[in-house]
């Protein structure tokens, strides 16, 4: 059974760099602390990624799964599993809304189905840690760059 789960958080920059950060995959292990790995299988006509395979790590586990992507710039962007060892499948997303004032709120959601029993107070932690550190990652790298 899929367990689903989103979080969200305001965020001091704008959605068009909120957008760059996020959708330059090759770049996540530079801010996204589970992400071991990240490479770009294919681009798509305006040059972003189509399909990615990352190498994951948490938990003292280790996974390695690919994705397909779907854009809608510059509100919202997903993405599928195409294939994994560990799960049956996956979708997550990222979504902008611009606050004004140069702030944004992101939400980021994520449904996963694992090929491997985990007791629910388990997954829940987990999928809460994916999901604040996908977030937290983000916020960081923007500070980053904006040198806030």
């Amino acid at each position: 059974m899929a367990d689903q789960g989103s979080g969200t958080r305001t965020i001091d920059a704008p959605v068009s760099m909120l957008w760059d950060i996020a959708t330059d995959v090759e770049r996540y292990p530079e801010w996204m602390s589970d992400v071991r790995s990240a490479a770009v299988g294919g681009r798509d006509a305006e040059g972003r990624a189509d399909t990615a395979t990352f190498t994951v790590g948490g938990f003292g586990l280790s996974s390695t799964y690919e994705v397909t992507y779907r854009y809608e710039p510059p509100e919202r962007f997903s993405w599928t599993l195409v294939r994994s060892n560990e799960m049956r499948s996956m979708e997550g997303e990222y979504s902008f809304r611009d606050l004004g004032d140069g702030r944004t709120e992101v939400t980021y959601r994520l449904t996963v189905d694992l090929k491997i029993p985990m007791l629910g107070m388990i997954k829940r932690r987990a999928e809460s840690t994916i999901i604040g550190h996908a977030l937290d990652g983000l916020a960081a790298e923007a500070a980053r760059r904006t040198g806030s």
